[in-house]
């Protein structure tokens, strides 16, 4: 972008309010040839090497924070021919009661048999940061740009769903959560199933459950930007700008115990925008394509041949709208530009981390070995009671993953005693579902001095509810049987976990929506 703010090219050193310019169509056509032709903020470009303006930088601080949050849902199967009273029947043969599936739902939730979705958890993150932007122009129309994320708080946190307000919706707790049951119904299903029990304790949400605060330097990005086509040297075309960026893994990755914000993620950026000044408007148009790389020290790695998903899934967005010009003084360079528009994108699957992130990282489940699982399932069933047995027997679940097993390969095979005093952990990352993202956003830009811009922005999005639990169970190896056999450490995923990722356990999110806020302060020389 050409950055002075003189017109040249117009002895009028005030643009007419639009009021004037109705009325008096001799001033309004002098305006219309001698309106400037700025570019949109999407499609703007810091340039250099001009006769009266050799070199330009804009430097640009800004606070920027984002609240997103969602409901947090399970599946579970629903029969309703299902014992209405769980205390009559043989356990043995009965297949249909709740004593042996505690998770089926009973009649009235469904007409057939299907699986429904129960509320579980609302979820939420808090973000607050501080970038620094810089743009440099190089040539004509061409800009080299950075941003310096500076992350003051990252906090995500999970509790028990409420009732939403409405005193007629059950709310959840130890009675009948399945992510945090209480140890009395631990100990019940252990004593009438034994090994074969499935309540199980993932981690603890009755007392709310807060990451740790994160904070730091985050994942730092680069790029260049180039506009071939600028209506401000041509007004017979509209501006066109075309970007790559390079998102770099600066910032220390994100681990359960640890305080980093980084995702150790390296991810190309290609971006390609169009906008034209029309007197008070000016509309834009924008797309942006983004590939994720995992980077070596991240948590995306491959870990066995049948692992299905290693990284992040790639993104599209789409961006569109129009800035209105309600105020501009071309002699002193002010202007007042109000920006609303709208946002779409979609993320194919992937892996990556999600709102039960830390909840699963920090989960009390993470350091058992098989023996110790063993012994205090051995231990419920002979009455042992114990807060502390119950729930190492309720960590059973985190054997189910094979990937879980710490500092060596996968463990496929359980049953043979020889890995009975390996820790395993769950590392926090999940296999999540392609989902779309819907949004609308409203920017105010104030020109107060010929070097001063005061940028305001804010946000709100909605993202399509989606599975967070959805690993596959494997490939089908050379055998090609169209089968997955779990004792094949060649065709099993080892990131798949029956109790989080199988149909009818899988969690999702609902009425996920993300509310972001910016301020910056630019100074552009």
């Amino acid at each position: 972008m050409a950055t002075t703010c003189v017109d040249t090219r117009s002895t009028s050193t005030r643009r007419p309010s639009l009021l004037w310019a109705l009325g008096l169509t001799t001033v309004a056509a002098l305006l219309a040839v001698a309106a400037p032709a700025w570019a949109a903020d999407l499609t703007d470009v810091v340039d250099a090497a001009e006769e009266d303006d050799p070199f330009d930088i804009h430097i640009e601080p800004r606070f920027k924070s984002t609240l997103k949050r969602a409901k947090i849902t399970r599946e579970a199967p629903c029969n309703p021919n299902v014992t209405t009273d769980p205390l009559t029947g043989d356990q043995t043969v009965d297949r249909n009661s709740r004593l042996r599936y505690p998770r089926l739902v009973e009649a009235g939730r469904c007409a057939e048999p299907e699986v429904v979705y129960n509320k579980e958890l609302r979820g939420w993150r808090r973000t607050d940061q501080i970038d620094v932007l810089g743009e440099i122009g190089l040539y004509k129309d061409v800009e080299l740009h950075f941003t310096l994320p500076f992350i003051l708080r990252d906090v995500r946190g999970v509790h028990f769903a409420g009732n939403g307000g409405d005193p007629t919706e059950p709310v959840v707790d130890t009675d009948n959560s399945s992510v945090d049951p209480s140890e009395q119904r631990i100990i019940e299903d252990i004593e009438r199933n034994g090994e074969d029990f499935t309540t199980y304790r993932l981690f603890d949400a009755r007392n709310g459950n807060e990451g740790p605060t994160r904070s730091g330097f985050g994942d730092m990005s680069i790029g260049l930007a180039w506009n071939p086509f600028n209506q401000e040297r041509d007004d017979t075309k509209a501006t066109l700008k075309l970007g790559f960026d390079y998102l770099i893994p600066t910032g220390t990755v994100a681990k359960g115990g640890n305080e980093g914000v980084g995702r150790g993620v390296h991810e190309l950026q290609a971006t390609i925008a169009a906008s034209k000044r029309f007197k008070y408007i000016d509309p834009y148009f924008g797309i942006t394509g983004v590939l994720p790389l995992a980077g070596g020290e991240s948590l995306f790695q491959e870990a066995a041949p049948g692992q299905t998903l290693t990284q992040p899934g790639w993104r599209a967005e789409i961006t569109f709208g129009s800035e209105f010009i309600p105020y501009e003084d071309l002699e002193k360079g002010n202007f007042f530009k109000i920006d609303l528009g709208f946002d779409f994108g979609y993320t194919a699957e992937g892996r990556d981390y999600s709102l039960m992130f830390d909840a699963l990282a920090g989960s009390s489940c993470n350091g058992v070995t098989p023996r110790e699982v063993r012994e205090a399932i051995e231990a419920v069933q002979n009455g042992v009671v114990e807060n502390s047995t119950v729930r190492t027997a309720a960590c059973k679940w985190i054997l189910d993953q094979p990937a879980n097993a710490q500092n060596t390969t996968p463990k496929f095979d359980l049953t043979s005693g020889a890995n009975d005093d390996i820790e395993f952990a769950h590392n926090g990352i999940t296999d999540y579902e392609g989902f779309a993202t819907f949004g609308l956003h409203l920017n105010l830009y104030l020109q107060v001095a010929r070097y001063v811009q005061l940028k305001t922005r804010l946000s709100l999005q909605h993202q399509q509810e989606h599975f967070i639990t959805a690993a596959r169970t494997g490939k089908d190896s050379a055998d090609d049987n169209d089968t997955v056999r779990f004792d094949n450490p060649d065709e099993r995923n080892p990131y798949y976990n029956p109790t989080l990722d199988s149909v009818g356990n899988r969690f999702r999110v609902e009425e996920t929506t993300i509310f972001t806020w910016s301020s910056g302060l630019a100074f552009q020389f």
